[in-house]
């Protein structure tokens, strides 16, 4: 993990300039079209590191973990679950890897690591069924403990700090910074949350509504477990990023 001071001085004075896509670069490489991607962490590192090292040499100071679906949620559409903290804690791994060795080659020039937490492929305030508004295929503890993992997993791999990301429904992402809280909250952890950041498509809007009114739902989700919020239309094109940044208890 890089020193904390040097990253929060970075951020202070510095436009981050961060990656682009991992999937479609591994569709690129071969990887079919549908693959677990975030299995690769595991059974193909050396392909996950290329594609870090090139985004670094591009001029990448950030670079996200290659775990977007990494939840046992998500990876239950392969039967993977209980491989997806193991996916988290490899991700980060490779990631904290190559950013050291860049920043070895050019001190001046710090490379730092983000790690991705990704929606789930469900939402806890939308049916499934048409039929049946009240009805739900996720609940918001199913959501924490599959946050938990992750982010226990990307914190041992070295992650700098943490994107809760592609926000289309404001319970899981309220979810995601509960389960953020209350893991920093743990002494396993040596890690707490420091600051929340949140990024819109624009100055105004974030999932097609003010982001006054978004950060106003996620406002001290660790009291407020039930308020849902959800995008206005099926556009997700003003997600969101929350940016947790990370720093080492005394």
């Amino acid at each position: 993990m890089s020193d904390k001071s040097t990253l929060r001085e970075y951020l202070r004075g510095h436009m981050v300039v961060g990656d682009g896509a991992m999937a479609s670069w591994l569709y690129q490489q071969g990887v079919p079209i549908g693959w677990c991607c975030e299995e690769l962490n595991l059974s193909r590192p050396e392909l996950i590191r290329d594609i870090h090292r090139q985004y670094y040499k591009a001029g990448a100071r950030l670079i996200e973990t290659n775990t977007f679906g990494a939840t046992s949620i998500a990876q239950a559409d392969y039967q993977l679950q209980d491989r997806a903290r193991a996916m988290n804690l490899a991700a980060a791994r490779l990631a904290r890897e190559c950013a050291d060795r860049w920043t070895a080659m050019t001190p001046g020039k710090p490379r730092f690591v983000a790690g991705a937490l990704g929606p789930t492929n469900r939402t806890a305030s939308i049916s499934p069924d048409v039929n049946d508004p009240g009805a739900r295929n996720v609940g918001f503890d199913e959501l924490v403990a599959t946050y938990t993992g992750a982010i226990e997993g990307l914190v041992e791999g070295g992650a700098d700090i943490l994107l809760v990301e592609t926000v289309f429904d404001t319970l899981n992402a309220k979810a995601a910074l509960y389960a953020l809280q209350e893991a920093f909250d743990r002494p396993m952890i040596k890690y707490r949350s420091s600051q929340h950041v949140i990024w819109g498509a624009t100055k105004s809007e974030c999932v097609n509504r003010p982001i006054d009114r978004f950060v106003i739902k996620l406002h001290e989700p660790k009291h407020d477990r039930t308020c849902p919020f959800v995008p206005s239309g099926p556009s997700t094109a003003g997600a969101a990023l929350a940016v947790t940044q990370l720093g080492q208890l005394g």
